[in-house]
């Protein structure tokens, strides 16, 4: 979502071809005709691109890394924070510049702000072509038509209830790749009162369990040896048909059953929709990596019910033992909002109490970002930007502290690391993720992409690790 990081982004790691949608785009071949992808936002954003380049792969489009050599230009957005809403009209802004050269370029806006804005999107920017809601990936094709055909922009913003429309294409292009997401459920039904997630992705819908362990087994046979399942509130999965059908536990044990896949990892769960379920899965299956990304938000009672986050700080410490008590040793890390309105110096401190308390591996952290058509515009009390600047500051230098620590404790340790593909700035390294999704760059050869690679640790830094191979 485009928040800040607590602790930078690394400075390597495999390059952007190599997690990006260009490796699909190479193993398709080469089509008639171009298309470019700007993506930036949640996991879900990134499914949706792998999808997009797939459904545009069997029209005969390629993806290029050119965006002035491409004859489709798509941003794919997210509205969670009003800085990545800003990011799509800057954006916006160049590729117009594109088009004003080739007016037969046509441009397409999707994801989350496309679904809030509507027809409010062609009226504010006339030059964009297609808008396309959050639900409507599979209608592109179609889009495309009817735009050549009438001349006119074409928007469709409305949320399906039919699953195959959602969910396609399914088939995703992963030829090349080791890692990729699956969705397995869309939307959320909770109401937290600063998330503009429910109106841009509609209500919880769960995908059926056999097409997801298609899909799965269709990318294992394309080599893809991790899969991270994805959902808005991932664990709340199968709710719509209670006994009828899996839980989310369940199905990540049907996952972890097709040989192909090593690793299996998700995102994001909601805590008061963890359970027995996934405390089991834990417990007994090995391929559930050892990391577990679990929002907190805030650790003051007082704003975490103005949030309407339906849990108390008691609750969560509850979560976070349990999980601990079944995955010893598992890497934990969080989100959290500095700055919300009524956030007195109590509640920060409590904030600041609970982190040291849980000792993050790392987290995202942000400052409150008021977003339109939600309950939290009218909570009165805003803090002042300065002191939320100030809070934030203060936050993301503890949480460094600790992920410092966290990243020394593994010093000396052997790791299995899924080689991804060459670091970013070294040619003569390769990089991959420990269980617990540290980075980590070691010397080795392109080859071993792929692989299962033992590495002892011999550097812990802040944001990621260094290694030597021993096999």
């Amino acid at each position: 979502m485009n928040p800040v990081f607590s602790k930078p982004q690394a400075a390597e790691g495999p390059p952007a071809e190599d997690l990006d949608l260009r490796r699909v785009a190479r193993a398709q071949g080469a089509g008639e005709k171009s298309l470019y992808v700007e993506t930036y936002g949640c996991q879900m954003n990134e499914r949706d691109t792998d999808a997009l380049a797939t459904l545009m792969a069997a029209h005969g489009y390629r993806v290029t890394e050119k965006p002035e050599d491409a004859d489709l230009l798509f941003l794919n957005t997210c509205s969670v924070r009003e800085k990545a809403e800003h990011k799509t009209w800057s954006d916006l802004g160049r590729l117009r510049l594109i088009k004003n050269e080739k007016p037969q370029v046509r441009i397409a806006v999707l994801g989350c702000v496309a679904q809030q804005m509507g027809e409010d999107m062609v009226r504010r920017n006339s030059f964009v072509d297609l808008v396309i809601g959050t639900h409507n990936v599979h209608a592109i094709p179609d889009m495309l038509e009817e735009r050549e055909r009438t001349g006119k922009p074409v928007i469709r913003a409305d949320f399906h209830s039919e699953e195959q429309k959602i969910f396609r294409p399914a088939e995703i292009l992963a030829s090349g790749r080791v890692a990729a997401f699956v969705n397995i459920m869309v939307g959320c039904d909770h109401k937290c009162t600063y998330c503009i997630v429910p109106q841009t992705r509609g209500p919880e819908i769960s995908r059926k369990p056999e097409d997801i362990l298609a899909e799965v087994r269709q990318l294992a046979e394309q080599g893809v040896r991790e899969v991270t399942l994805l959902g808005q509130n991932v664990n709340s999965y199968g709710k719509q048909w209670a006994e009828q059908g899996p839980d989310f536990g369940q199905l990540v044990l049907e996952v972890a059953k097709i040989p192909e896949i090593w690793r299996v990892r998700f995102t994001t769960p909601h805590p008061v929709n963890v359970g027995e379920s996934l405390y089991r899965a834990f417990a007994e299956c090995e391929k559930l990596q050892s990391h577990l990304h679990l929002p907190v938000q805030s650790g003051s009672d007082k704003i975490l019910r103005r949030m309407k986050r339906e849990y108390g700080v008691d609750r969560y410490r509850e979560v976070v033992r349990r999980i601990r008590a079944a995955r010893p040793g598992i890497a934990l890390t969080t989100d959290i909002i500095v700055g919300f309105p009524g956030e007195t110096d109590e509640d920060f401190e409590a904030t600041i109490a609970l982190m040291k308390e849980v000792e993050y591996d790392s987290a995202y952290s942000f400052i409150y970002s008021p977003r339109p058509e939600t309950a939290a515009l009218r909570l009165s009390e805003a803090v002042p930007p300065e002191l939320a600047r100030e809070r934030l500051a203060r936050l993301q230098l503890l949480q460094e502290e600790m992920s410092a620590r966290a990243a020394k404790a593994l010093e000396g340790n052997t790791q299995e690391i899924l080689v991804e593909g060459r670091s970013r700035r070294r040619d003569e390294e390769v990089c991959g993720r420990t269980g617990g999704n540290w980075l980590v760059n070691f010397p080795g050869r392109p080859e071993w992409t792929g692989r299962r690679v033992p590495v002892r640790i011999t550097k812990g830094l802040p944001h990621t690790l260094r290694g030597e191979a021993l096999a």
